[in-house]
């Protein structure tokens, strides 16, 4: 039966010549459908024996480039256009020089670093092919023991996010102006947890307290009609006109830094998300027009022109009927091991509140090593700020280092570490800075599943307002 199966499928690429289109990733649920392309394209063109020796359907071969990629990649805020034909010829190309999927994983991650997946050197594909729509999404489950303020422990289990991906590949024949889509849907937005969300302290006799602004972002006054129901809501061109730049329009994650964190909360860092000084999150989605390019090197850069709200969780409006924009910038070099960047943002195109950030990613076989430093100041909070009459300068210096290990392919460690301090008009108003300690095992079950079976968090901050001890367990879903 295999064997006709394997003849019915030797005839079927024969006939049809099969060829399939590149592909605009832009998120794992992108990814992950990318992946079934691949898998199917070299099921047709490999001995049965020998794809089922290999686990060829069961794709694990597929999770070190996975991994690479949700770090590398998406986890730096950005898209790659690959080639599935490109990719599945290189696979078969090696399945008789590996003996094991692990290996050909090895294989496949070291081609894509050395850039043989690209479209960028490919001619136009003759004819057009149609537009193609993707369906997709993320969901996480969660039981947590956490330490609240008061000192009391509480178990909890939740939802800890659900998202909707809808993404499309307008023109997926081309390789100049590539047109793209992506919605991302969130019914159940991520919770944002382990952060400053106020600071009380005294000067000159007064008693000040300093609270997050999400309550006060200017949306609070909207109708639900009026508010946009999505994270992500975009349409990217890439490659415009050969010009090797990329324009994306919409809604989208602002250009600082990375977007990754390895920790079961991938927004928890006081160092993206804290919104006690300038009065926004770093880490955060923003509507207005955003332009990237690479130049051969390794160098790339980014620059946004933003609507500049303040809160990252408070819906978006629709509309941007005033003129106070927010300009971010990013520049990077990568290399295939390690990559280093520096990144800008300046709230209404002045220096009365800007953020400044050095960033890095070391690659190793096993094991990614990533982190930046943010310096921020804002010379005008009572501009942002309800009751900071008589404060002239907030600022806040932080850092953060993460880490994922590979002790096999299916288990991986990781953790992260972070200090982040507040000054105001050159004063520390508490006297340690804010520190936080994270380490977290996660079992990968495949490209589509991972378990992170326990993670351990505890937090340091004399002054300021937070639990101190943390321990969760997730189950990750893409679908």
């Amino acid at each position: 039966m295999k064997k006709h199966l394997k003849i019915l499928a030797i005839l079927f690429v024969t006939c049809t010549k099969v060829s399939l289109a590149q592909s605009t990733i832009s998120t794992m649920s992108d990814l992950n459908n990318f992946f079934e392309m691949v898998e199917f394209n070299v099921m047709l063109q490999t001995d049965v024996q020998k794809g089922e020796a290999l686990q060829i359907t069961s794709k694990k071969f597929f999770i070190p480039l996975s991994n690479y990629i949700d770090l590398n990649v998406i986890g730096k805020g950005k898209s790659l256009v690959l080639n599935p034909d490109k990719m599945s010829s290189f696979i078969v190309s090696q399945l008789d020089s590996v003996s094991t999927s692990e290996l050909l994983g090895h294989k496949l991650l070291d081609a894509f670093i050395d850039n043989k997946f690209s479209e960028e050197a490919n001619k136009s594909v003759p004819g057009k092919d149609k537009p193609k729509v993707t369906l997709g999404g993320y969901f996480a489950t969660e039981f947590e023991y956490h330490q609240e303020p008061d000192g009391i422990f509480h178990p909890l289990l939740e939802i800890n996010q659900s998202r909707i991906y809808v993404a499309a590949d307008i023109n997926p024949s081309e390789t100049q102006s590539v047109i793209s889509f992506l919605g991302e849907w969130n019914p159940i937005p991520e919770e944002v947890i382990h952060q400053v969300d106020e600071i009380s302290f005294l000067k000159d006799t007064t008693h000040y307290v300093l609270s997050n602004q999400a309550m006060q972002s200017g949306t609070m006054h909207m109708e639900a009609g009026e508010l946009i129901p999505f994270e992500r809501l975009y349409v990217r061109i890439n490659n415009v006109a050969g010009s090797r730049i990329n324009v994306v329009a919409g809604q989208f994650r602002n250009p600082f830094g990375f977007w990754s964190d390895y920790t079961s909360h991938r927004n928890f860092t006081s160092t993206k998300n804290n919104q006690l000084v300038n009065g926004f999150a770093l880490k955060k989605i923003d509507l207005g027009v955003k332009i990237e390019g690479q130049i051969q090197g390794g160098l790339e850069w980014a620059a946004a022109i933003m609507q500049g709200r303040l809160s990252r969780t408070t819906p978006l409006s629709r509309e941007d009927n005033d003129d106070k924009k927010d300009f971010c910038g990013h520049i990077r070099y990568n290399h295939k091991k390690f990559s280093v960047g520096a990144s800008a943002y300046f709230a209404e195109f002045n220096t009365r509140r800007i953020a400044l950030g050095l960033d890095f990613q070391v690659n190793f076989r096993k094991l990614t090593v990533s982190g930046e430093s943010v310096y921020q100041r804002n010379s005008n909070p009572a501009g942002i700020f309800m009751n900071a009459d008589g404060l002239n300068e907030l600022r806040s210096l932080s850092s953060y280092l993460q880490l994922d290990l590979e002790l096999t392919p299916k288990f991986h460690l990781y953790g992260m570490y972070e200090l982040w301090d507040f000054t105001v008009d050159k004063k520390l108003v508490a006297p340690n800075p804010e520190a936080k300690v994270f380490h977290g095992l996660r079992y990968i079950v495949n490209s589509s599943m991972r378990w992170i079976i326990i993670e351990y968090g505890h937090m340091f901050h004399e002054g300021y307002d937070k639990g101190f001890t943390h321990l969760s367990s997730q189950l990750d879903l893409t679908f």
